[in-house]
């Protein structure tokens, strides 16, 4: 039997993903001859992918088995196909690998996949996914609040964000009212680069599956439960970070002042710093025993900001900067000391929220 490589080859970190350690089943590739599937899967996901093979006799029948998906993958990824004996030997030429196998078929449920029902079917380009890929930035698996440990979606908006903010929030064509826990993000996105796209599969539980566009790779990955969407489209939300006053500056200038500091500001209770502006934005990092000074020029300020000082996080405008890559950044800054929200981008497309420090 001649099996082919090129699907192992092309969802190789996928496979090596999806792996429960310290568990031989777990840890393991199971190929079903009947289906043409090699399943997989562990408590973040479980997932099947199809295999190309020639029979080289017509009543060649070899049983199903689970092999090591490390050890499998290692030599799959070294050729276009591998020869397989019913003594399951792999060979290509004079090379041969006997690996050890489970056979035991009461192992694993291959009926999970097709049982499980979804009604909606949501194609993902490749843009899209990039703006996943951007949101993802924002949020994160030890973030406090269970409920921030997704990705939303709402009125085509793209939204993400944490307890200590920022908020990053984009424009997405899609039309739908959803929210992507973390898992099922990566998920879309390690999927999604490989193939320029695929689809999300969604039903009334927490469940969702991802689809190559190719159709030959689904997984199933587990959601979250008792998901709330946050307010970032709710008018009184939007009040809180739009002001007309502004200033606008050179995002590069920005970039390059702030790698500078970055070790000084690194080295401060909450990486802050200060921006103080008049003629040009003055930006200081200051703690016990330095007190560092930087003057960044603008392109054009609101006059009623003039003479104003914020305190902020240096790592979190970094952070904030690393997808806004515009040539021009604008920055709303509120003239009211209690207002809190610092609103930065550079166009129509994308945009972050920060929360400022009191000023001392």
């Amino acid at each position: 039997m001649k099996i082919y490589m090129d699907n192992f080859k092309a969802w190789n970190k996928i496979l090596e993903s999806y792996q429960e350690k310290g568990s031989p089943i777990g840890e393991s590739l199971y190929f079903n001859f009947k289906d043409s599937y090699v399943y997989f899967g562990s408590k973040e996901g479980t997932g099947r992918m199809r295999f190309n093979f020639e029979k080289e006799l017509t009543e060649e029948n070899i049983s199903n088995f689970f092999i090591s998906t490390s050890k499998f993958l290692n030599i799959a990824t070294q050729y276009d196909y591998l020869n397989l004996t019913d003594k399951l030997v792999f060979t290509n030429g004079k090379d041969k690998y006997k690996i050890a196998v489970i056979q035991d078929d009461s192992k694993i449920d291959c009926s999970f996949i097709t049982n499980t029902k979804f009604e909606k079917n949501l194609p993902l380009n490749k843009e899209a996914i990039e703006k996943i890929v951007k949101a993802l930035l924002f949020t994160s698996k030890d973030e406090a609040n269970a409920n921030y440990r997704n990705i939303f979606i709402q009125q085509k908006t793209i939204c993400s964000l944490t307890t200590k903010t920022p908020m990053y929030e984009a424009p997405i064509e899609i039309d739908e009212d959803i929210y992507l826990s973390l898992n099922v993000a990566k998920t879309i996105i390690q999927v999604g680069f490989v193939r320029d796209g695929c689809s999300l599969m969604t039903n009334a539980g927490v469940n969702k599956k991802i689809v190559s566009r190719d159709e030959e790779l689904e997984i199933i990955v587990p959601g979250s439960s008792s998901v709330e969407f946050p307010q970032n489209k709710n008018a009184k939300f939007i009040e809180n970070y739009s002001y007309s006053t502004f200033v606008k500056l050179e995002t590069e200038t920005l970039i390059k002042v702030l790698s500078v500091l970055r070790s000084y500001f690194n080295d401060v209770l909450n990486s802050k710093i200060t921006l103080t502006i008049d003629d040009d934005i003055n930006i200081k990092v200051e703690d016990s025993t330095n007190s560092i000074e930087r003057h960044v020029p603008y392109l054009e300020v609101s006059e009623e900001l003039k003479g104003k000082m914020y305190s902020i996080s240096g790592a979190k405008v970094e952070q904030a900067l690393s997808v806004l890559k515009g040539k021009e950044l604008f920055i709303m800054l509120p003239t009211e000391d209690t207002s809190p929200i610092v609103n930065f981008y550079n166009d129509n497309t994308q945009h972050l929220l920060i929360s400022r420090f009191k000023n001392e």
